[in-house]
């Protein structure tokens, strides 16, 4: 065994570490670059299991089966020492999103996209199985995009076709929805075959932003696997039939995974022409620039100059090595994703930003340039969403759609002191006057559908998902209304002493979190403060398809934390221990004493977060007589307790990460180190009172009354500003809004909407 804190690792082998992506069960997956500057991630094994003899020989086994496999579409090994203090093994970098994330910000792909796409994974799994290994676990989040193709990753839970397992006996392999058939029946070996229906799963997801066997809870997923047909409403009729053969029931029914690249055109041959308008024609090795929609490949370009600033960056601190190589293992082109381990890490690079380290050392802060303005038609508005090239803006006086290119408003809804407004992919839901629930179209405004929900009260919108809404009326009741109909599918309500507290939605799940005691303990809790009248609570995971229930818990806080993208659920019990759930049962996978009071902290789904592999607990300030001013971290794979502070005043509701930063409104601005909870710097008072606004590439937005300001996530230094203009509003009537997406930054004051470039990103045609 060795005391080395993997956390603190800023050196492994000759790789100087840049940032911490992600963490998982084996270890902890970082950004790194060596002397050249070439971007790697490096997976570092727990120390926990480095003494694991057993452990040890699968890592190897892993390395070895990596340096295998060679091909255009999977990401080579360059690195690994399995026989160190801390076993590692590094990869290729790719500065791009997961397919599932792509999905989820931009929704589905058009069919040439698809084309590019199903080929790549197909030459992917070519090379794979040419190495005598069947993957086992394709699926969204381990499909990473970069600009000449997909890039398959995480082999650390393959098979060799020889039956030599490199994971451990008895552990469950595969993902629900993604697994073949023979894959959930197991008993047998499984072929290349298997990977085949995966990769038909993958594109019927990519087609049309769902599962093609819904969702819903693992078992249920596995019975569709095995006995019911793929949804494969909405795959481009072209596709259909190709898509439908690669997920055959019968392994011996489908195509051979090195018949797909002719069956849809060859990587080059389907990307010619191009979707964002990139060159047609094919690159060697590769699929051809424009493969991708225009706003995916803008956020390609976005992440590859992020990760451009991060090397260049770190390349001018001095050496500090903490782990040594025993030996060098040189991979002649091979696959795992170090970034797997994270699922998919590398979209932290586009969420986060660009800021790296702490300090006032390195490079100037790239700060926006200025674009278009634009007039609001209401006041209050913030940027929203986005749906294609068409932002979003909405608040209580209504919503607006605007050409990012140009700013023309291309249309607008009024709103009300009962409007809620909340857009989701290429659609917009809102309660309007009328007190229904509508649908628009995104980038046009045209109304889809309305419906009325029952109750004495205006619906509230609780949850959007592809496929389902959910709201409720004011009572304990939840409805799950269609998305695409405006239908009612189900309804659920809970024993009547309960009081819906919140909900929160992880895959297929919807998990209601309720307070004990009924209406009258939360309005005793409202009056005194006093967290224990409120808290015995229950949670309920319900099937968001279907609406029935797949597990509840009695007992706990009214807190509940579903990471997006994550296997895990986090929450508090009575004792205020942090414990992780599993999401298909919702028994414990583990508990430890958080070293938090227990008086003085009233928690919510959004008082916890997972940001770049730590967990942080931020309790919100919006109870009468309650005030807190923690910030806490936690380490999200065994809750062990990393730091904790306390501020004077603390005010807002959210904080921001970026790099090594995590800023945070007290009395006044302040920046932490998020891995020590140590502060680093604080904002110039004489900006005057500052309200976060959240991170943008280098810089962490903050706004008062007077200015929207830029400050070097570093160094805490105002390097930017946006003045509030004549006609914005009113000095200490309004509040600064802000979104980012991939090559421009949208704000909002008053009555004026304000855009703006980032460099290294063209703007949008």
């Amino acid at each position: 065994m060795t005391d080395v804190d993997a956390r603190e690792l800023t050196q492994v082998g000759p790789y100087r570490v840049i940032r911490l992506l992600g963490a998982g069960g084996m270890g902890r997956v970082y950004l790194a670059a060596s002397a050249s500057g070439r971007a790697v991630a490096v997976k570092v094994v727990r120390p926990e299991l480095a003494g694991n003899a057993d452990f040890r020989q699968r890592f190897r086994a892993e390395v070895n089966a990596a340096k295998a496999v060679s091909g255009a579409f999977t990401t080579p090994v360059v690195d690994a020492d399995p026989d160190g203090p801390l076993p590692w093994l590094a990869t290729a970098y790719v500065a791009g999103p997961s397919l599932q994330t792509a999905i989820q910000d931009y929704g589905p792909m058009p069919e040439p996209t698809l084309r590019v796409l199903g080929a790549g994974l197909a030459e992917a799994l070519v090379a794979i199985h040419r190495s005598g290994i069947v993957h086992r676990d394709l699926k969204p989040s381990n499909i990473l995009l970069a600009a000449d193709g997909p890039r398959v990753i995480d082999f650390g839970i393959s098979k060799a076709v020889d039956g030599t397992a490199l994971t451990a006996e008895g552990q469950v392999v595969g993902s629900a929805g993604y697994m073949s058939p023979e894959h959930v029946a197991g008993g047998g070996a499984l072929g290349p075959a298997s990977d085949v229906f995966s990769l038909g799963a993958v594109l019927a997801f990519a087609a049309t932003g769902r599962p093609p066997f819904g969702t819903g809870p693992f078992h249920v997923l596995m019975f569709r696997a095995r006995h019911e047909a793929p949804q494969l409403d909405g795959v481009p009729p072209a596709l259909v039939s190709l898509i439908a053969a690669c997920m055959h029931k019968d392994p011996a029914q489908r195509p051979a995974a090195e018949q797909l690249p002719g069956l849809l055109g060859g990587v080059a041959g389907a990307a010619a022409g191009g979707v964002a308008g990139g060159a047609a024609g094919g690159v060697a090795g590769g699929a051809a620039p424009g493969w991708l929609p225009r706003p995916l490949e803008n956020e390609l370009l976005t992440m590859q100059e992020h990760l451009r600033t991060l090397v260049l960056t770190q390349a001018e601190a001095p050496p500090s090595p903490l782990l040594k190589r025993r030996s060098v293992l040189l991979g002649g082109g091979a696959v795992v994703a170090a970034a797997a381990v994270a699922g998919g890490t590398t979209v932290l690079l586009r969420s986060v930003g660009g800021g790296s380290g702490s300090g006032s050392g390195g490079k100037a802060a790239v700060t926006p340039a200025a674009g278009w303005t634009a007039d609001l038609p209401g006041a209050s508005m913030a940027p929203a969403g986005m749906a294609g090239n068409v932002l979003v803006c909405a608040g209580r006086s209504g919503a607006a759609g605007f050409d990012i290119a140009t700013g023309k408003q291309v249309w607008s809804i009024d709103g009300g002191q009962n409007s809620v407004i909340r857009p989701y992919q290429q659609r917009v839901f809102a309660v309007r006057n009328d007190g229904k629930l509508h649908a628009l179209d995104a980038r046009t405004g045209k109304e889809l559908w309305a419906t009325e929900v029952e109750g004495e009260r205006a619906p509230q919108i609780e949850q959007l998902s592809p496929a389902v809404l959910v709201a409720t009326v004011g009572d304990t009741r939840l409805f799950g209304i269609d998305a695409a109909t405006g239908q009612r599918r189900w309804v659920h309500a809970p024993p009547s002493d309960r009081f819906l507290s919140e909900t929160v939605t992880q895959g297929g799940l919807l998990l209601r979190v309720d307070s004990g005691g009924g209406v009258a303990s939360f309005e005793q809790f409202q009056k005194t403060g006093d967290i224990n009248s409120h808290r015995s609570g229950s949670f309920y995971a319900l099937d968001l398809n279907k609406g029935t229930v797949s597990w509840s818990q009695q007992g706990g806080d009214a807190a509940l934390y579903a990471p997006p993208n994550g296997n895990a659920l986090y929450a508090f019990d009575a004792q205020m221990n942090l414990q992780s759930l599993n999401p298909s049962t919702g028994t414990p996978v583990w508990s430890k004493p958080s070293g938090l009071a227990v008086s003085t902290l009233p928690m919510y789904s959004d008082s916890l977060s997972l940001v770049e592999g730590t967990l942080y607990c931020y309790p919100l300030t919006i109870m009468q007589g309650v005030k807190t001013g923690l910030v806490a971290a936690f380490d999200p794979a065994n809750g062990r307790p990393l730091w904790k502070v306390t501020a004077a005043g603390r005010t807002g509701y959210s904080f921001a990460v970026s790099g090594r930063t995590l800023a945070f409104a007290d009395t006044a601005l302040h920046g932490l180190d998020n891995r020590t909870g140590k502060v680093m710097w604080t904002a110039d008072p004489k900006l005057g009172k500052l309200d976060l606004a959240g991170p943008a590439g280098d810089l962490i937005m903050a706004g008062s009354a007077n200015a929207l300001y830029g400050l070097d996530t570093r160094t805490g230094r105002q390097v930017w500003q946006q003045a509030v203009t004549g006609g914005a509003a009113q000095a200490g009537q309004a509040s600064w809004g802000v979104m980012r997406v991939p090559g421009q930054l949208f704000a909002t004051f008053g009555s004026k909407l304000f855009a703006y470039r980032l460099p290294g990103v063209p703007p949008p045609a």
